[in-house]
């Protein structure tokens, strides 16, 4: 627990050069060795044999923040990570039952945000969306923005789609940033430039109507579950 914590702290550490910090893949390496050998202790090797073979699902419960906020997604052996060998997924989750279902419709409505902020880095978001546009129209041409499929940048826009719209699934496809004190999706705004907005005001949007809540909410933004009960796992 206390090895976890201190090694935690570290996770961000970068070293200057040309233009700019440059990732430490090297650090990214040991650190997901730490976190595998931590977890799977004298089973190590053998976890990692099984799971080049059979793939599986890594499941890390707990309810402390600081491990949640650890980036078990390079966990891993020699130099590869857990999450990309075939057939394998490394997730979070609380105490409590785990043989709950998602159950969706045979046509579930989806509502994307992708937020692309003129003062941000490019995420290529709108091309991303096409790419899954075209995969969702060859299962049914129902899946166009005027009928199973809504997608935004703006949060207003969120906002009134998520009341109005009532979503199965929500996806959000971009930037995230906060510390220990905020954790924040970035939005545009109506200039098409970058608002933030916290990942509770997010979430509180989301579960405004419980009954009407959407079943998958899929956040996929950069830093999204480093800040603890701030973040968007807990949130």
């Amino acid at each position: 627990h206390q090895g976890l914590h201190a090694r935690g702290r570290r996770r961000h550490a970068a070293h200057p050069a040309a233009g700019g910090p440059r990732l430490d893949r090297r650090a990214q390496e040991k650190l997901g060795q730490f976190l595998w050998d931590t977890v799977f202790g004298v089973n190590a090797e053998e976890a990692w044999q099984r799971l080049q073979c059979e793939g599986g699902d890594i499941r890390i419960v707990t309810s402390d923040e600081h491990i949640a906020s650890l980036p078990w997604a390079l966990m891993g052996q020699r130099g590869q990570h857990a999450v990309l060998q075939r057939g394998s997924m490394v997730s979070l989750a609380t105490p409590g039952p785990t043989d709950r279902t998602a159950g969706l419709p045979p046509l579930p409505k989806l509502l994307f945000a992708i937020p692309e902020p003129l003062d941000c880095e490019p995420t290529n978001g709108q091309g991303h969306v096409r790419a899954i546009e075209a995969v969702l129209q060859h299962h049914s041409p129902r899946y166009d923005r005027d009928d199973r499929l809504r997608v935004v940048t703006r949060w207003q826009e969120f906002q009134h789609e998520a009341s109005t719209f009532q979503p199965d699934l929500v996806y959000f496809y971009g930037h995230g940033e906060g510390d220990d004190r905020s954790a924040t999706l970035l939005f545009e705004d109506d200039s098409n430039r970058t608002t933030r907005i916290p990942i509770a005001d997010f979430a509180a949007t989301l579960r405004h109507d419980r009954e009407k809540a959407p079943t998958i909410v899929y956040v996929n933004a950069c830093h999204g579950a480093d800040f603890g009960y701030l973040g968007v796992g807990w949130q």
